[in-house]
């Protein structure tokens, strides 16, 4: 069964590993040390439920060993249970303090639980003690307050030329970092070209395939048009509890998750691999794939389709619980539109876009990893953000009512029309959200912890202006991709 696992894993056949894996926990053969095989092929296909259990199988197995206890907090972090992730990981800490990475992981799950200062603090003392660290560096700047931003530089700076021959994603992190520092100096040329150095390291790195992205959201389009819901109705799995919000990354996704999860009738929400999973028997929407899945479960009484939507269902109940609805702001949601709206029907749709000149800056600013290399290059930025709007124009346009378009500096400047607007369109009760979102104490996953704990408002609204000069390059090429969408 594990080998099988693998063998479906290298194969890209994750629907089948999945079932493996869930299968192999299930029936809990001796595996020994190989449970971590098992949990890491499930963190892998998004499955952290699965994940977890195999990691704590491993520990039973492994009692001793330190670093599967982070592990496990760290798997408990994205899985949205980062409370009790950092309390394994204090405990950790406490008894062998001097494990390596043992304070930068407790910070870290720090920072997610809006612990802002102690996770400054923690990183601080982290770089104190290594100041070799990168990553430690990148995290203290986003989150530091301290006003030591010269003494951060002079330190950044005499790391930096021992850092040449380190791993292309430590060079850029460092250069990340000292853009920041600069940034909050507002020294702005000095931090564009530590911004501009760090994302061409990362671009060489790991670069962005324009034309692939160009045929797969062609694919979407093509596969997922107004005939193949006009051919298929009554499709997809009853049931509403899902609230999805889309947008593209810093488009202000976190600022509507955190407004509906505010609300009484809403349990949580985040960031959700179910959907994902859920897609797997689909591959890339390609035609084979599609026939497959279709004929595989021709049966089923609402459809094939209600085999996305069940599924789903059952993950987000696995993961929270049966009550209360849940908020999937998912990074790869405006991929799975048309997937949603076959297999959850009834599931209401936020999508949000934002300022492109605002959100652009805000992805090349901050360094974002997980398959994000489109965000190194201003132009491929711009290719990106085309190519997402082209998706919400098709998708809004298939379905008007069931999609809600929704401008972030609208929600900003008019929070009193368009918050009542968003909750009714998600079939909730009127409640002043505004008011109580940002004191939450749940979990986030996002790059700007600190600034998403804040009260709704429009200060954010043109902080590209001050890097105007330094843009042009997403202006032209932005203008350039619209107009040939």
């Amino acid at each position: 069964m594990l080998q099988r696992a693998r063998q479906a894993l290298a194969g890209n056949r994750r629907d089948v590993t999945l079932g493996a894996v869930r299968r192999l926990t299930a029936q809990s053969p001796d595996l020994g040390a190989r449970w971590g095989d098992v949990a890491k092929m499930a963190a892998d296909i998004g499955d952290m439920r699965t994940a977890i259990v195999a990691q704590r199988k491993l520990i039973a197995h492994a009692p001793g060993d330190l670093n599967h206890r982070f592990a496990l907090a760290r798997m408990l972090g994205g899985y949205g249970r980062t409370d009790e992730g950092m309390k394994i990981a204090e405990a950790v800490l406490a008894q062998a303090p001097n494990v390596p990475g043992a304070k930068f992981r407790v910070a870290f799950l720090a920072s997610h639980l809006g612990m802002i200062e102690r996770a400054a603090e923690l990183f601080r003392e982290v770089v104190e003690a290594d100041p070799m660290n990168p990553d430690a560096w990148s995290h203290l700047q986003n989150l530091d307050r301290s006003g030591r931003q010269r003494e951060d530089i002079a330190a950044m700076q005499a790391v930096r030329p021992k850092l040449e021959n380190a791993a292309p994603t430590q060079r850029a992190a460092l250069e990340f970092a000292l853009g920041d520092a600069f940034h909050k100096l507002e020294e702005r040329d000095d931090a564009f070209a530590h911004f501009d150095a760090g994302s061409k390291i990362m671009a060489a790195h790991d670069p962005y395939h324009a034309d692939a992205f160009d045929d797969y959201v062609d694919t979407i389009i093509d596969t997922f048009g107004a005939y193949f819901y006009q051919s298929r109705p009554g499709a997809g799995a009853p049931g509403d509890r899902p609230l999805f919000v889309l947008g593209m990354a810093r488009s202000g996704t976190t600022l509507l998750q955190r407004l509906l999860s505010a609300h009484s009738a809403v349990a949580d929400g985040g960031e959700l691999s179910a959907m994902r999973i859920a897609s797997y028997p689909l591959g890339r929407f390609q035609p084979e794939r599609m026939e497959e899945f279709e004929k595989r479960f021709a049966g089923r009484e609402n459809g094939p389709w209600s085999v996305v939507g069940d599924v789903y269902q059952q993950l987000i109940g696995e993961q929270f619980g049966p009550d209360g609805k849940i908020v999937d702001k998912a990074i790869n949601l405006p991929f799975m539109a048309g997937v949603i709206r076959a297999g959850l029907p009834q599931a209401p749709v936020v999508w949000i876009r934002r300022d492109p000149c605002d959100v652009a800056w805000s992805n090349f600013r901050i360094r974002l990893l997980n398959q994000q290399n489109w965000s190194w290059r201003l132009q491929d930025i711009a290719h990106r953000m085309a190519h997402f709007e082209k998706l919400r124009e098709h998708f809004a346009g298939l379905f008007p009512d069931a999609i809600l378009k929704v401008e972030y500096e609208d929600l900003a400047r008019e929070p009193d029309v368009w918050i009542p607007k968003i909750l009714t369109h998600c079939g909730l009760e009127p409640e002043p959200v505004q008011d109580r979102f940002h004191k939450s104490d749940k979990a986030i996953a996002t790059a700007s912890l600190e600034s998403a704990r804040q009260p709704i408002s429009t200060k954010s609204i043109g902080r590209w202006k001050a890097y105007e000069k330094h843009l042009q390059p997403f202006i032209d090429a932005y203008q350039t991709y619209s107009s040939d969408n």
